[in-house]
């Protein structure tokens, strides 16, 4: 403190104001020493405040799910498609859009990778949580996205397709690489993402997929006739009216690169196409569905799959971006209340990002909890008689009061290894493996040393929030 006078002598401290600060930092020492972390941290708070917010994105899920319980199961789908039944086109390896002489890589990549730079590059701009695949197929999308949903912000996925055979596959697909990346998906720090499956006509309304905020189709529109694939386009825009609709076809033009037109046939690219577009036929058509939204969407239209020499042809595929312009909610759409369900819900999988954070947050932070609530007395009590340096304490006790959500445990995400396993692995310098499947055993001297201990467990909470 200055001399009011203007000098830069300090101002003299009367003999009680001493005595009076004094005093408070003996209080304060006391209060410490009575409770060694009575108060938390910031740095402690958001952790804490983002374990929470993990764990209710989790409860989140669970009651979804059970609001919305499958409708045909995976083995009556098997069952469907084994006796020759069901509907809908069947997906083809098209041997010129994945041979590497054509595209390199396959056409089919870069189509999934134009989605995946067109979602990312306009959620930098509006919220995106929530995606429709209207005609999945066999999911390609869905798995090539699968370690980019939370980059891009996507929470929820809605895939739909017509065919039986198509989705099985799609399934199958989808699950298999799930379990191939479980490790690396469970160790991401991002929240869940909750993916569902329904068997259903695309030109059908829905009202569990109209909060989607992204709809993307690739490659379906020419499976219909044209007609039908304008309906669907209108439908999308007009009644469900996302911020984002992505949507994709081949570009005719580019079918000569592939092969010569046969006389007498037509010149689509697949004989299971309707129909096909040149690129002034496609701005065309893109046009004018713009127009019918009374101008509440712009579009931008782009290529992908380009051969050397074809450049003057643009792309092998033709992809259009609608978005929401800012005032089409206020003036330029009529919202529309979509009611019924038109489609059967066949699966639902969780992609389990933020899992071993969430075990280790909540863990350690219960380990804390019952270090500062336990005397000295009862913590020497807890020593190993085995191995009088190391403290035991009930991992079913911690993992009891840690409270996790119930139905991770019911579904096999979490187990009472899985738990020993993460915490073991996150402090692998002060908890260690031991004979006791039931217990956590801590290196530890004295039990005056408690706050190193819980020191260690919070720097250890930071150094598992970074590795992620």
């Amino acid at each position: 403190m200055s001399d009011p006078t203007g000098g830069d002598k300090p101002m003299k401290v009367s003999a009680e104001q001493e005595k009076s600060e004094t005093e408070q930092k003996s209080d304060k020492k006391e209060e410490k020493e009575k409770n060694p972390i009575s108060m938390k941290s910031m740095s402690d708070w958001a952790t804490q405040f983002e374990d929470d917010q993990l764990q209710n994105a989790y409860l989140e899920i669970n009651q979804l799910e059970e609001r919305r319980p499958v409708e045909l199961t995976v083995n009556e789908l098997q069952e469907i498609v084994d006796s020759g039944g069901g509907c809908g086109y069947e997906e083809h390896e098209h041997h010129h859009e994945n041979n590497r002489r054509f595209f390199s890589p396959p056409l089919q990549y870069q189509r999934n990778a134009c989605v995946r730079d067109l979602i990312f590059s306009y959620s930098k701009r509006m919220v995106l949580s929530k995606l429709a695949v209207l005609g999945c197929g066999e999911l390609s999308l869905e798995c090539f996205l699968m370690h980019d949903f939370p980059r891009l912000s996507i929470e929820r996925i809605y895939s739909v397709d017509l065919s039986h055979s198509s989705l099985l596959k799609g399934i199958h697909n989808f699950r298999k690489k799930l379990e191939t990346d479980l490790n690396m998906i469970e160790s991401t720090h991002k929240f869940p993402v909750f993916h569902e499956l329904f068997l259903g006509s695309i030109l059908d309304l829905d009202s569990r997929i109209a909060d989607a905020d992204v709809i993307v189709s690739t490659e379906v529109i020419e499976h219909m006739t044209l007609e039908d694939a304008t309906k669907f386009a209108e439908t999308v825009l007009l009644k469900y009216q996302p911020r984002i609709f992505i949507m994709s076809t081949p570009n005719t033009e580019y079918n000569r690169v592939f092969n010569p037109v046969e006389e007498g046939q037509p010149p689509f690219r697949h004989a299971d196409h309707h129909f096909e577009f040149n690129r002034d036929e496609f701005f065309t058509w893109v046009y004018k569905l713009m127009e019918k939204t009374n101008e509440a969407y712009e579009f931008e239209i782009e290529y992908v799959g380009e051969i050397r020499g074809y450049e003057y042809l643009e792309g092998a595929t033709q992809f259009v971006t609608f978005w929401k312009t800012e005032n089409a909610a206020k003036e330029k759409l009529e919202k529309v209340e979509i009611e019924g369900k038109n489609f059967k819900l066949v699966a639902s999988d969780i992609l389990p990002f933020g899992l071993r954070q969430l075990v280790f947050g909540k863990i350690t932070e219960q380990l804390i909890n019952f270090l500062n609530e336990m005397s000295y007395e009862k913590m020497d009590e807890m020593r190993d008689p085995e191995m009088p340096n190391w403290w035991m304490i009930s991992r079913a006790e911690i993992t009891k009061r840690a409270k996790l959500p119930e139905f991770l445990f019911k579904n096999g995400f979490i187990t009472e290894d899985i738990i020993f396993n993460i915490v073991v692995l996150g402090m692998r310098h002060t908890v260690k493996y031991g004979n006791y499947e039931n217990d956590f055993k801590f290196a530890f001297s004295r039990p005056e040393k408690i706050q190193l201990l819980i020191n260690d467990i919070k720097r250890y909470q930071k150094m598992h929030l970074q590795d992620g």
